[in-house]
């Protein structure tokens, strides 16, 4: 992560189990890609998620956020607004809820423009796995 996130992250993070690495908080996104990519190459057997191109990401939302919405909602929905991140929780579980009922608004609140580069977006830039069709 860059070296300008906050000490509490890093705490909660070790607490987890996780090696903390600290980049260039200059290099942003990228700087912390191409660590996490050196340290992929140099991990036997490594994968890294990418959940931002990941279709497995708007699938499970599909499986199982869209289903507990609709569930605990007494199968009422009329609308989902969900903020965006990579897109995953508002495709998937819009998806699913459309599928329920095509008269369901599906909207979205979209990242500040720090909190997109953390991501790796920038504006104007949308991540693979958001379907702007969803949207009403």
């Amino acid at each position: 992560m860059p070296a300008s996130m906050s000490i509490e992250k890093r705490i909660i993070l070790q607490a987890f189990g996780a090696e903390v690495y600290l980049t260039n908080p200059a290099k942003g996104i990228k700087g912390v890609v191409d660590k996490a990519e050196e340290i992929l190459n140099n991990t036997p057997n490594g994968h890294m998620l990418r959940q931002v191109e990941d279709a497995s990401n708007p699938q499970i939302h599909y499986e199982t956020t869209g289903p507990e919405i609709w569930k605990d909602s007494g199968e009422k929905v009329d609308m989902l607004v969900a903020g965006i991140g990579t897109g995953g929780t508002v495709t998937g579980a819009g998806k699913f809820l459309k599928e329920k009922n095509a008269d369901i608004k599906v909207s979205s609140l979209f990242l500040a423009e720090k909190m997109m580069s953390n991501i790796g977006l920038k504006v104007g830039q949308r991540a693979n796995v958001l379907n702007f069709w969803l949207l009403c």
